[in-house]
């Protein structure tokens, strides 16, 4: 995920151990009244492996949601030298985001890999 400038991001975190959520908006759009918004949420499995969510999202009620274009990335170092290889495993990917307080909810519709997971500021 490449953001412009103009783009202003939240980190939350999970209290399961290498897992984040970036929610980024622009904030250039905020007087238009549009509500453009990118999650990238990074999930470590070890000290050489993770899995990227990347979602665009939009504002739908009280929630965030990416309805079908969220991309799955795995990501292997080899070596502390080595670039990371990258496989795309989907990008068909869907999830939805509710924010109460400082408390975020990530609800993955294509894997449910993280139900209702609880991030926080």
């Amino acid at each position: 995920m490449v953001l412009e400038r103009c783009w202003r991001t939240i980190l939350y975190s999970a209290k399961k151990a290498g897992v984040k959520v970036r929610i980024a908006h622009c904030h250039k759009c905020e007087n238009k009244g549009e509500g453009i918004f990118h999650a990238l949420i990074t999930w470590s499995s070890s000290a050489a492996s993770y899995a990227e969510w990347d979602y665009p999202l939009i504002f739908v009620e009280d929630r965030l949601i990416c309805d079908g274009n969220g991309i799955k990335t795995g990501v292997e170092y080899e070596n502390a030298e080595s670039e990371p290889k990258r496989t795309v495993e989907y990008t068909d990917g869907s999830a939805e985001f509710t924010l109460e307080g400082n408390r975020l909810f990530w609800n993955d519709l294509k894997e449910h890999r993280a139900d209702d997971m609880l991030f926080r500021k």
